[in-house]
């Protein structure tokens, strides 16, 4: 099959020129500012579950349920239930295989969860520690049984950030082997089954393929500016209706990316692309769930910049197949 030069594909060296400008000035910048985790600022409508299903209104928009009805596939089964045993809440049973790549939302995902369960973890005596103080100042909680229904959520999640921070250095490194534990969440990788691969190297099919790739990476890409901004502003403020929307207006790319045609000359490219994208997504949905698990933001913080290196590597193979075309 005969590669054309790159030199007549010059949507590769534009590709590489915008992202570098852009992403590499924005989010490094949103990166190095970051007061993240300083804060127990909580907005109203963080915890709001509709439908009493386990699932918030927020992790509903984005696994697609409907926030308004506990069980949107009418199968028997809630939501969260399907979601957190590893089933697809829109499909219903039997038959509602999981999702290749799920979020990392809900308890089976929830580091901070599994941490405090340990009876014998630092973390535990903090949390225990700040609930007594909590009902000690709230005498009208005579039962402390009923703390769970006497408390909202707001503030049982602020006693919960406060214990993380106590117990910062424990966390930290106790996480990391739970961590481990979920690579399809924080590690995954990509086989060639998983993407559309032609075996069609022609000038045209690589035409195509970079325009696509153009129009998934625009300005609201994770890694671009308003994707940068909207990041920012939730360390700043923790203020996540813009996140949500940069996390929402991603979803359908990454299923771009999953379906669109790939030369095969590109498939390791287009690979890489697609584990950044997610493993991006991930990031941003960890920072947007930072009130129910604080331990996983905190850890997803730490692979900010691991992750950026890795989209400018990306960037990188892209500059050197097109180097390579260009000879």
């Amino acid at each position: 099959m005969k590669i054309f030069p790159l030199k007549k594909l010059p949507l590769i060296s534009v590709l590489v020129a915008v992202f570098l400008a852009i992403g590499l000035i924005l989010f490094v910048g949103t990166y190095s500012k970051k007061g993240v985790f300083s804060r127990t600022a909580l907005i109203e409508s963080q915890d709001k579950d509709s439908d009493n299903d386990g699932l918030k209104d927020w992790e509903e928009e984005l696994y697609k349920t409907d926030p308004y009805n506990s069980d949107t596939d009418f199968d028997g089964y809630l939501d969260a239930e399907e979601i957190n045993s590893g089933h697809n809440p829109l499909v219903k049973a039997p038959g509602d295989e999981a999702f290749l790549y799920p979020l990392p939302l809900g308890e089976k995902y929830n580091i901070t969860q599994k941490l405090v369960q340990d009876p014998s973890s630092s973390l535990m005596g903090s949390y225990l520690n700040y609930k007594l103080e909590y009902l000690e100042n709230n005498p009208e909680i005579s039962d402390p049984s009923q703390f769970l229904a006497s408390v909202p959520a707001s503030i049982r999640n602020q006693i919960m950030e406060k214990a993380v921070y106590e117990s910062f250095s424990y966390a930290i490194e106790n996480s990391k082997e739970i961590f481990e534990q979920f690579p399809e969440i924080f590690d995954m990788k990509i086989s060639d089954q998983e993407i559309n691969i032609i075996e069609n190297n022609s000038k045209e099919a690589i035409d195509v393929y970079f325009s696509q790739l153009t129009l998934i990476f625009d300005n609201d890409f994770f890694f671009q500016k308003n994707g940068a901004e909207a990041f920012e502003k939730a360390l700043e403020t923790e203020y996540f209706l813009k996140l949500s929307e940069i996390i929402k207006l991603n979803d359908p790319k990454i299923e771009k990316l999953k379906q669109m045609p790939v030369p095969l000359i590109l498939k390791d490219i287009h690979k890489e692309a697609l584990r950044t994208s997610i493993l991006a997504r991930n990031i941003f949905i960890s920072i947007r769930d930072l009130q129910s698990d604080p331990i996983k933001a905190l850890l997803f913080s730490q692979k900010i910049n691991e992750t950026f290196n890795d989209w400018l590597n990306l960037l990188n193979k892209i500059s050197d197949f097109a180097k390579q075309y260009e000879e």
